[in-house]
């Protein structure tokens, strides 16, 4: 598999999608990926899921060092070491890593059943009017 970065239209998509989980609500880091693994669980089986994550943050290490101490649970759930917890920079890693993620993901199950994904998780979330219709379909 290909260590490459996720395409700047997937990045940009995942940040709103992140700044839309965030909103109103008390900073917890990496929210949304947590947010996504029940579902993806349902979909992909917990090993599936877990082995998705590991290969993302494999991939998101390899040019983001600050994902060093990151790992995943057995069931899954991402352990953020405390220094990762600070809202000033946890906003923009979780962008990097979920975009990741969903690049992995939409390699094995399409784009169109991670839009579905997507859409009933944050039945309410729209990109902005800034992003042009390749991102909206990621």
């Amino acid at each position: 598999m290909s260590r490459s970065s996720p395409t700047p239209e997937l990045l940009h998509y995942v940040s709103q999608l992140i700044a839309h989980e965030s909103a109103g609500k008390s900073t917890v880091p990496f929210r949304a990926g947590e947010k996504l693994r029940q579902p993806l669980c349902k979909l992909v089986g917990t090993q599936g899921y877990r082995s998705l994550m590991d290969r993302a943050l494999a991939a998101t290490r390899h040019h983001t060092p600050f994902f060093a101490a990151f790992r995943t649970a057995q069931d899954g759930s991402l352990v953020v070491p405390a220094l990762a917890a600070d809202p000033s920079t946890s906003a923009d890693a979780e962008a990097i890593l979920v975009a990741q993620f969903f690049s992995l993901l939409s390699s094995f199950v399409g784009h169109g059943v991670l839009l579905t994904v997507v859409a009933s998780v944050w039945p309410d979330f729209r990109p902005s009017e800034s992003v042009s219709a390749k991102e909206k379909t990621l």
